[in-house]
């Protein structure tokens, strides 16, 4: 969760909740337009919060997140009508992009039952890639909410080089910033997780 801090100019995070009470009374207040709801909470656990906003509060969009994948909770979390099922240990960037998946409203949930992970994109039909291959690096890894010096980095160029990629990129994915290259590159079937090829 930590790294999702990392996401500023993509992700605005309005708050957080400690217990299931505590994210029912700051859904009525702040309406935010997405949930990452944690299933196992105390006092209230994240499914019996997650009835009570979606009774007075349908337009906002619930991620459950939780460290089992029980057979109950999934199912509770399909009759909800939630917008994906992610687990704890799955990466940052399959957690960005399930909040990014729900904010657009694609939903990760087929019939009753969810997929394994929230890796819709794979299902997705895969576009001809427009990019070249340093460009598509940079923009898989952007997508994931690195900077451009952070992206340097971990293709060894400089901050620079980067810039002039994400220009090449704009162009070609026919988008006007960055922030729209993850929801762009999902829409292809096109975005990956450069760290774990």
């Amino acid at each position: 969760m930590e790294k999702l801090l990392r996401y500023p100019d993509t992700i605005n995070i309005v708050g957080v909740a400690l217990n299931g009470k505590q994210a029912v009374e700051f859904a009525n207040t702040r309406k935010p337009d997405v949930i990452l709801m944690d299933v196992e909470m105390p006092v209230m656990t994240g499914l019996e919060a997650a009835e009570l906003i979606k009774a007075s509060n349908s337009k906002i969009k619930i991620i459950f997140y939780s460290a089992f994948e029980k057979e109950e909770y999934i199912k509770r979390a399909s009759d909800i009508k939630c917008y994906g099922f992610i687990k704890k240990e799955d990466s940052p960037e399959l957690i960005y992009t399930a909040i990014l998946n729900a904010h657009y409203g694609y939903s990760t949930i087929k019939a009753a039952h969810f997929e394994n992970s929230i890796r819709t994109i794979s299902s997705l039909p895969k576009a001809d890639n427009p990019l070249s291959d340093k460009e598509y690096d940079v923009a898989c890894y952007l997508a994931t909410g690195l900077t451009n010096k952070e992206v340097g980095k971990k293709m060894y160029v400089g901050e620079s080089t980067v810039k002039k990629h994400v220009q090449a990129i704009l162009i070609k994915l026919g988008i006007s910033t960055s922030k729209g290259i993850a929801l762009k590159l999902m829409e292809l079937g096109l975005l990956r997780d450069l760290d774990n090829k």
